[in-house]
């Protein structure tokens, strides 16, 4: 089976403006608009603009029938004057999602799968930060061991086998 057949395929609809005069704070408040509006991801890139200021791209990915509200958000949010909308086809590994009893504690474990196989496992976050507050323990020391735990328990290490051809 070609990998691509076990993608899922789902249309978005990235939508784009140019800042140069926004601060930090504003980005920071558009972001928490936008997804708690129900965006898929929101990020910003650093960007030259025209009469060499400096600006930042606000990029936002969106379900199509979310689009025209979160492009009105960006509008309201922001002194732009206008967005772009682009339709896009995207493909998604398959996932889910699981609690593991891990030696730090139990753990969410997100799970990416291609051809039925675990490809990838990573810990949530809430709870690698929970187990390094009640622990005393670096939040960079208990991802690592969270990860070298997940990829033997899941047997990650192993080299893939390449598909024939």
């Amino acid at each position: 089976m070609d990998a691509s057949e076990d993608l899922e395929r789902d249309e978005i609809v990235v939508i784009e403006t140019n800042l140069d005069d926004t601060t930090g704070e504003v980005l920071g408040w558009l972001m928490e608009c936008l997804l708690t509006a129900g965006a898929l991801d929101v990020n910003y890139q650093a960007i030259q603009m025209k009469k060499q200021r400096p600006g930042t791209l606000v990029r936002v990915i969106a379900r199509p029938a979310d689009a025209e509200r979160l492009a009105k958000i960006i509008i309201r949010e922001t002194p732009t004057l206008g967005v772009r909308l682009q339709p896009m086809t995207r493909l998604i590994a398959p996932r889910r999602a699981e609690t593991v009893a891990t030696p730090l504690g139990d753990v969410r474990v997100k799970l990416k799968m291609l051809n039925g196989q675990i490809v990838h496992a990573s810990p949530e976050f809430v709870d690698c930060r929970q187990i390094a507050l009640t622990q005393a323990l670096p939040l960079t020391e208990v991802m690592a061991r969270l990860d070298a735990w997940l990829r033997a328990y899941y047997e990650l290490d192993e080299t893939p086998t390449p598909p024939t051809m």
